[in-house]
């Protein structure tokens, strides 16, 4: 994913990162009724979708991961536009990307999912728990 911002440009306060082990994601169900889901590490229920970046040039919708982490740190920012040096509290979470292979017409299957290969530059990523469907 785009950073729009530069990293060098955060300073982790008192060089913190704290970790969680669940994460619960709010959301709007097909009924229109406010519901939650929960992301927890310790079982199978951490793997997530995220909506696709628009220039992706193979056309899906939706990205696949595997969370590996969810994490919080109090971070200042130091670039341009800074107002001061208070402290704010960003969530984040580590992922493990797959990659999707769409089914022949002729199957009718669902996709197939697998992890990106270890040594592939986007095998892993971080991202913010907002952007989870």
């Amino acid at each position: 994913m785009n950073l729009e911002w530069d990293p060098a440009q955060i300073i982790f306060n008192d060089g913190h990162i704290y970790q969680h082990h669940i994460l619960q994601v709010n959301y709007t169900s097909y009924d229109v009724q406010r519901t939650q889901d929960i992301i927890h590490l310790n079982t199978s229920s951490n793997h997530i979708m995220v909506f696709a970046s628009s220039d992706d040039p193979s056309g899906v919708c939706v990205w696949y991961a595997k969370v590996l982490g969810i994490y919080h740190s109090n971070v200042i920012y130091v670039g341009p536009g800074m107002v001061n040096y208070q402290a704010h509290r960003i969530y984040f979470v580590w992922v493990r990307w797959y990659q999707c292979f769409k089914p022949t017409e002729a199957t009718n299957a669902l996709e197939e999912l697998s992890f990106l290969p270890i040594d592939d530059n986007n095998t892993f990523g971080f991202i913010d728990p907002e952007d989870i469907l």
